[in-house]
C-alpha cells in the first residue's frame, strides 16, 4: 500500500492518517522550536521558584552530550574514571552547564548508544535534539500507517499528554518502539529457512535496541520463542564487536560501573547526585504499585518487579516452543509484560502500546469483537494518562490488555507460523 491518489480513493484513512501526521508535527515542532538555542548547553538549566534553585535537564540533550563528550575523549581523558562513573557524569554535566553542578541525571545506555548517536555528535545539542525528534515524528508515521495500523488510529496516541512529554525532554520511546515493530513485522513475514541475509538484517535491528538492555531484553524474550536463534547469535555478535571497538572511549572499569549501575538504579541505592531524579510514584508498572501502594522499599520492589518479569517472560519462551501463539501475538504479550513488570520503565513507553495496537488488530477484513475492544480502548487509555499520575491509573489497564491478549482466542489459522503475511510499503 503506497501513497498514491488511486490508494486514496480506494482508502480515504491514508489521507486522514497524513493530515493528522502533518497536524503532529507543527504540533510537535511548535512546542520545540521557540525553546531551541545553539549554544551547547541548551537542554540544561536553572530555575527559581519561590526563592528555590531548581536544575531542570532534557533527557535526550543529556544523554547526547555524554556520548559526544566520550567521542571527544573529554570524559575519561587522564581521569582514571569510566563514562559511568558518577564523577565522571558529574563532571560532564558541570562542563557541559557552564557552572559547577551536584545533581545529574544517569547515563544508563549501553555501549551500542555511542554508535547509535555517532553520526549526530559534530551537531550542537539543540540540533541533535531536533534532528532526533524529527526521526521520532517519521517513525510515527511509519508505525500508524493505515497499513500497518487499523484505519490509521495508532497516531490518535500520540496526542497525547504522555507524548508531547516524551517529545519535549527527548524519550526514546517511540524509537524503541518502531525498533519492535520492524523486528515483529520481520519475523512474522521472514522466512526461517533462508540463508543468513534476512537474520543479519534483523539481527542489526535487534544491536540497535541493545542501547536500551530492558527493551533490547523484551526483544530478546520474543525472539527465543519464536525459535528465531541466528537473530540471536548476529545481534549478539555484532554487540560484542562494536562494544569492544568502543572500549577506549568508555574508561577504566567501564564494565564493572555499568552493573553497578543496573543494579543500583532506584530511590535507595542511587547515587546522591542521581537519587532526586528517582521517581517510583510516577511508574506505571509492578515496581510502582509495590512501592507506592504496598509500601515496600524501592529497591526491594524493584527485584521482586525483575523477577516476575523474568519468570512471566520465561513463561512466554516456553510457550512459544509449543507453538500455542501467532508471531503477532508473541510480540505483543511481550510487550506488555515489559510495560508491567521491567522495573525501568518510564511512562512515556506506554506510547508502545501503539505497537500492540499493531500486532493485535487486523489491517483488513472483518474485525472481531476483540479488535474493536481494542481499538476503541487502547487509543482512548493513553489518550486520558496524566505524564505525572499514579501508578494504579495506568497499570491496571494494562493488566486488562495482558489478560486479554493471553485469554482472548485468536482469529483461526492466526497460529500458523509457516503462513507468510505481506508487509506494507510504506
Amino acid at each position: 500500500m503506497s501513497f498514491t491518489f488511486a490508494n486514496l480513493k480506494k482508502n480515504p484513512a491514508i489521507a486522514v492518517h497524513f493530515v493528522l501526521w502533518l497536524i503532529l508535527v507543527f504540533q510537535v515542532t511548535g512546542t520545540i522550536l521557540p525553546g531551541l538555542k545553539l549554544g551547547n548547553s541548551f537542554g540544561i538549566y536553572h530555575e527559581v521558584v519561590d526563592g528555590t534553585d531548581f536544575l531542570t535537564i532534557l533527557d535526550f540533550p543529556y544523554h547526547y552530550n555524554i556520548v559526544k563528550k566520550a567521542w571527544e575523549a573529554k570524559i575519561t581523558d587522564g581521569s582514571g574514571l569510566s563514562i559511568y562513573s558518577a564523577e565522571s557524569q558529574l563532571r560532564a554535566t558541570s562542563e557541559w552547564a557552564d557552572s559547577p553542578v551536584s545533581e545529574t541525571l544517569l547515563f544508563g545506555y549501553s555501549p551500542t548508544m555511542l554508535w547509535l548517536l555517532l553520526p549526530l555528535v559534530p551537531f550542537s545539542h539543540a540540533v541533535a535534539f531536533f534532528l532526533f525528534n524529527a526521526a521520532g515524528l517519521i517513525a510515527v508515521y511509519w508505525m500508524t500507517y493505515p497499513g500497518r495500523s487499523r484505519w490509521g488510529t495508532g497516531i490518535l496516541l500520540f496526542f497525547s499528554a504522555i507524548a508531547n512529554e516524551c517529545f519535549g525532554i527527548g524519550q526514546t520511546a517511540v524509537l524503541t518502539g518502531a525498533g519492535l515493530l520492524f523486528l515483529a513485522e520481520r519475523t512474522v513475514s521472514g522466512n526461517p529457512a533462508k540463508g543468513w541475509r534476512d537474520d543479519l538484517i534483523s539481527g542489526a535491528a535487534l544491536w540497535a535496541l541493545t542501547a536500551k538492555p530492558s527493551v533490547a531484553i523484551a526483544a530478546i524474550a520474543a525472539i527465543a520463542a519464536l525459535r528465531r536463534w541466528r537473530i540471536l547469535a548476529a545481534a549478539g555478535l555484532l554487540t560484542a564487536i562494536t562494544t569492544l571497538a568502543a572500549s577506549p572511549w568508555l574508561g577504566a572499569n567501564w564494565a564493572s560501573d555499568y552493573i553497578h549501575i543496573l543494579r543500583s538504579y532506584d530511590s535507595v541505592n542511587s547515587s546522591s547526585q542521581y537519587a532526586w531524579s528517582v521517581h517510583p510514584e510516577y511508574l506505571s508498572n509492578l515496581r510502582g504499585i509495590l512501592t507506592v501502594n504496598i509500601g515496600l522499599k524501592d529497591n526491594l520492589a524493584a527485584a521482586i518487579s525483575s523477577s516476575v518479569w523474568l519468570i512471566a517472560i520465561t513463561g512466554l519462551i516456553i510457550s512459544g516452543a509449543r507453538s500455542v501463539l501467532s508471531v503477532k501475538r508473541v510480540w505483543a504479550i511481550s510487550i506488555v509484560l515489559y510495560l508491567l513488570f521491567c522495573p525501568h520503565v518510564s511512562r512515556t513507553e506506554l506510547l508502545q502500546t501503539a505497537v500492540v495496537l499493531s500486532l493485535a488488530v487486523s489491517v483488513s477484513g472483518k474485525l472481531s469483537v476483540g479488535e474493536i475492544v481494542l481499538l476503541t480502548t487502547l487509543p482512548l487509555y493513553v489518550l486520558t494518562l496524566r505524564p505525572l499520575g499514579p501508578p494504579l491509573e495506568s497499570f491496571i489497564p494494562l493488566v486488562v490488555l495482558f489478560g486479554f491478549l493471553v485469554f482472548f482466542p485468536e482469529a483461526p489459522g492466526a497460529t500458523n507460523r509457516t503462513a507468510k503475511e505481506a508487509l506494507p510499503d510504506a
